[in-house]
């Protein structure tokens, strides 16, 4: 069987000349490298071949090198080789036609190959040296002038050792054969005696670079002599000997070269030497440590059990020494207990006799006692019911209607003097009065609850969908900041670091600052300011006008921005980095809105935001967004309130036009407003109570009015409490009063309705001067997932849309939200259809249960929770934006374990649930909720709503789960059992609602069901 050896440099079509060769019957065996990125159709070259060559060469990558060190066969080489081709041959197909070879590095080591091989048929492939070279640069980042060098050592070496031994060869040449020469195919076939060659099997396409002769340049050595070399090997008579000058100078040349790349591997494999045994010595350094150190500490114990075993030895022979003479005083003892032992036992039947006696007595006791207690909580049960119809009474119509009648009979019969008393004396008493039950009726309008349940009216699923933008907008629009100063120059370096580093493109930003005649050095500071920031935005104005109030100023740079929308802010406050940017992506996805609030911090506006929809009655304009057209069309701040007021009294005129109000709970600024909690400044007092008499006077009615008139006049009598509040109001009070008849001229019907609530307007919550630390969250590099279960059933899908609405308007950035549904799938959908539109920090997942009740559906939950902490939310119940925020944030203060905080009890009235229509009637804090942790009063009563809490997954484990037998308090036994050694943290604020029924009579059938299990409950086992 014919052996045939393919000789040629790299890159120069070796693989497919053996491709054409495999396919016309030359077995080149099963034992070849893969086939490779820069070769897929494969090289053709067996392992155990290349590993011959490498070992001659002397490394894997000494193919690279033009100059090699002496290739010289060793004994045990030549064995290997013999072995090789012995065990090569004896593994061909003996139907093969012949057997192939086929490296490239053969060229090289051609010399010690031909004594093995009998006449072996060689074809010497060989191709344009520059495409050669090129192909070597795109491969391998080879300099071109090196790889012609390789090209003609590699070529010259195989050559000469082929005429040398007088071998038969047959030159192909790769770029005849590629261009499809029929002469070339021939002379292959005729050479190695093969049929026909399917040169379709030649792929051209990977024939990439391609050049001849007439790419040469003749004042490049190298590449003369290659192009020369290359006319010699595909001519008719090659000969090498022409060339043999040629070939020593080149492999002078590289000499150097080489020996330098040789002493450069030599200190690599010194280095590599030198860091492996520094390893080891570092292992056996830190090994000799850790045993030293175990040693130290194993002397040390054995010397303090050494210590102990001393001090030991002298306690036990003091003991003993004790015990000899404590058994000698015994024995005497013993003697003459004998004669005492009777009449102790006599003492002993008459104390168990008394005994029984106590214990029956105790058991009595108990018995009363345990009645005491039933009836207390029933009673305490009656008093809160009465507490709420009181409520409700002393706020009906009817109530009111009927004062006078009461008044008139008290006149008569307690007498005329004892019932009209001074204006001044009755204004204090009046003032003192102001917290009670029926004071609050009085101050309060009975627009406040219109106007809560307008709020409530649009969390219906049929009038409510938001859309959510949480990523910027592909465009945002130039807008308006507008900044009023008065003697505040202090704040301006804080504001304008802030603004410089947000999100929003500042050549988008149109910068508006009114100085109202600052009287400091604030407009020079300002000046300096924005000396060197001014190129940074799309534009800066400064006007110093008289000051006419903070509204006025506003109004000025307003008219004057050409904007959409325009940030009304102080200059008291920084804006968190993605502020403006979340506000206006929020403005561009809102319609029918007049204004955005932003949040602020650390002491968040305490009034009342509807949890789902996000609108509100009235806001601040501390920092507020608003569409200019809008403002244009309303007419603008109101001129005659010169400070505080003057946004309330421009939200209730965008109200009344129709328009809609919104807070952005992530879009934060930090405001420092207060510089210590229930701060009271001068002006901020005489300014809002007079705007508050002016805004009942346009926007109240009739009772609304006079009883602002009575409020102003009342306190101006008794004052407020610090120094010169009476004499403050009584200076402001001739203008208040002249103000307010324009204000009664200007008033205009609305379907709107606008709260009062005494001097405030609009539903407060507890928790105004709680301090929020969001600084806590955001230095987080990973944050905690909350998991958020709600328990729900079938027909319940529009509340459920408001619990999870108020779930995505939570300020924390990172909640899983399961819908556990008892009993079925009905809910799917619509949480597919929320998942579509929610932003990424809010998944929301349904978990379909069998239906096993409430208490199952919590449990299912729980063991599918990932969160690191867990809420549970009823799903008609609601949360408050910054619920969960306040309570991971309180639990990372002071590294806790859980935190709860004061919900709203809501009396509702339901008139078609399944499309989410009710009516809330009161917001209600019981008094058993503002508790701190306490587990003996939880072993009483339960003080922990349950959508309040916010605990460590970790503390429920795998054990801890609600009671499925339960359908009542099953969430009081849970709280029991969850917090058996537990850190909880109380927040003392507003965060979250629950709504109960508001009749009666559900709601003493309610009570009655909650008596029964609160017996079964308070007797669980909790450990």
């Amino acid at each position: 069987m014919g052996v045939v050896l393919v000789v040629g440099m790299h890159r120069s079509g070796t693989s497919a000349i053996c491709r054409l060769l495999d396919n016309a019957g030359v077995d080149f065996g099963t034992n070849l490298i893969p086939p490779g990125d820069d070769n897929p159709l494969g090289f053709w070259e067996d392992r155990d071949f290349i590993g011959m060559n490498e070992e001659l060469l002397g490394s894997v990558d000494a193919w690279q090198r033009v100059v090699l060190p002496t290739l010289g066969s060793s004994e045990q080489w030549q064995r290997k080789a013999k072995t090789f081709l012995a065990r090569w041959l004896d593994n061909r197909s003996s139907g093969a036609a012949a057997v192939g070879l086929k490296d490239p590095r053969v060229s090289r080591t051609l010399e010690q190959w031909l004594p093995f091989l009998k006449r072996p048929q060689v074809l010497f492939v060989v191709r344009n040296p520059l495409s050669v070279a090129h192909s070597l640069n795109r491969r391998d980042g080879m300099s071109v002038e090196y790889g012609l060098a390789l090209w003609f050592v590699y070529n010259f070496e195989a050559f000469k050792a082929l005429q040398d031994h007088c071998v038969a060869f047959q030159v192909v040449n790769y770029d005849l054969l590629m261009g499809g020469d029929t002469d070339q195919k021939e002379q292959i076939q005729n050479f190695l005696g093969l049929t026909d060659l399917n040169m379709s099997l030649l792929e051209r396409k990977l024939q990439h670079q391609r050049f001849d002769t007439s790419d040469v340049h003749e004042d490049n050595f190298i590449e003369e002599l290659s192009a020369r070399f290359w006319e010699v090997l595909t001519s008719d008579s090659p000969d090498y000997g022409s060339f043999e000058t040629a070939y020593k100078s080149v492999m002078a040349f590289y000499k150097p070269f080489s020996d330098l790349a040789d002493r450069l591997n030599e200190a690599q494999e010194y280095s590599s030497h030198v860091e492996a045994d520094n390893q080891l010595l570092r292992e056996q350094v830190r090994k000799f440590e850790l045993e030293a150190d175990e040693s130290k500490r194993y002397a040390t114990h054995l010397e303090a059990d050494i210590e102990s075993l001393h001090a030991s030895i002298d306690h036990l022979e003091g003991d003993l020494d004790g015990l000899r003479q404590t058994i000698a005083s015994e024995q005497r003892q013993n003697r003459s207990m004998g004669k005492t032992i009777n009449d102790l036992q006599n003492n002993l039947l008459r104390q168990e006799e008394l005994l029984e006696q106590k214990e029956s007595e105790m058991a009595d006791t108990v018995a009363k006692y345990q009645s005491l207690q039933t009836d207390y909580q029933q009673l305490e049960q009656v008093r809160w019911q009465v507490d709420v119809l009181l409520q409700q009474l002393y706020s009906s119509k009817s109530w009111r209607w009927t004062a006078p009648l009461r008044y008139f009979r008290k006149v008569l019969s307690v007498g005329i003097r004892k019932t009209v008393l001074p204006v001044r004396w009755m204004a204090s008493y009046f003032l003192r009065r102001l917290s009670s039950v029926k004071a609050r009726a009085l101050v309060s309008s009975r627009q406040n609850a219109t106007a809560l349940q307008h709020l409530v009216d649009n969390r219906s699923l049929e009038k409510f969908w938001n859309p959510f933008p949480d990523a910027m907008p592909p465009e945002l629009p130039k807008i308006g900041l507008s900044v009023v100063l008065y003697n505040n120059g202090r704040w301006l370096q804080t504001f304008m670091e802030s603004l410089l580093s947000q999100d929003y493109p500042l050549d988008k930003i149109h910068l508006f600052f009114v100085d109202n005649s600052s009287t400091d050095d604030t407009h020079s500071k300002l000046k300096d300011l924005l000396a060197s920031n001014a190129q940074r935005f799309a534009s800066l104005q400064v006007a110093r006008r008289p000051n006419a109030g903070f509204g006025s100023g506003h109004d000025y740079a307003i008219r004057k921005l050409n904007v959409d929308y325009v940030l009304v802010s102080n200059v008291d406050l920084e804006f968190q980095r993605e502020a403006i940017v979340n506000a206006v992506s929020a403005a561009l996805s809102d319609k029918d809105v007049a204004s955005w609030e932003l949040r602020q911090s650390p002491y968040e506006h305490p009034k009342y935001v509807d949890p789902v929809t996000l609108q509100v009655n009235w806001s601040s304009h501390a920092c507020i967004l608003i569409e200019r057209k809008v403002y244009l069309e309303v007419g603008g701040y109101e001129p005659r309130i010169f400070m505080y007021g003057e946004d309330v009294e421009l939200s209730y005129r965008f109200r009344r036009a129709g328009y809609q109000l919104k807070y952005l709970p992530r879009a934060v600024v930090f405001h420092h407003t207060y510089e210590s909690e229930g701060e009271i400044k001068p002006l901020q007092f005489s300014g809002s109570t007079a705007a508050n008499l002016l805004i009942r006077c346009r926007y109240g009615n009739i009772s609304d009015v006079l009883v602002g008139y009575f409020l102003i006049f009342a306190l101006a009598f008794r004052g407020a409490g610090f120094n010169d509040s009476r004499r403050l109001l009584w200076r402001s009070l001739p203008g208040t009063l002249a103000k307010s008849m324009f204000f009664l001229a200007t008033r205009e019907k609305s379907k709107a309705a606008f709260p009062f609530r005494g001097f405030d307007y609009d539903l407060c919550r507890e928790g105004a001067f709680w301090e929020s630390d969001r600084a806590i969250i955001d230095q987080l590099e990973d944050l905690p997932l909350v998991t958020v279960i709600t328990r729900t059933v079938e027909g319940r899908e529009a509340l459920l849309n408001q619990a999870i609405f108020s779930v995505m308007n939570q300020t924390y950035p990172s909640i899983q939200h399961i819908i556990t549904e008892d009993g079925g799938d009905s809910t799917k959908a619509l949480c597919e259809q929320v998942g579509g539109v929610s932003p990424e920090r809010y998944e929301i997942r349904h978990l379909r249960c069998p239906k096993k009740g409430r208490a199952h559906a919590a449990n299912r939950a729980l063991d599918e929770a990932a969160g690191q902490y867990v809420v549970i939310l009823d799903d008609d119940d609601l949360l408050l934006p910054d619920h969960i925020e306040a309570l991971v944030t309180e639990i990372l203060r002071n590294d806790s374990d859980a935190a709860y905080s004061l919900a709203w009890d809501t009396p509702v009235k339901y008139f078609d649930k399944s499309r989410g229509y009710y009516t809330e009637h009161a917001h209600i804090t019981l008094p058993l909720f503002y508790q701190e942790f306490d587990r003996e009063v939880l072993f009483h009563h339960n003080f922990l709503p349950i959508q309040s809490v916010l605990f460590k997954r970790s503390l429920a484990g795998q054990t801890i789960r609600f009671d499925e037998d339960l359908d009542y308090l099953e969430d009081w036994v849970f709280w029991k059992r969850l917090t058996k050694g537990a850190d909880f943290r109380f927040v003392k604020k507003t965060t979250s609602i629950y709504k109960t029924p508001l009749s009666v009579n559900e709601n003493f059938a309610r009570r009655r069901l909650l008596d029964e299990a609160y017996k079964i409950a308070s007797e669980r086992p909790i450990s």
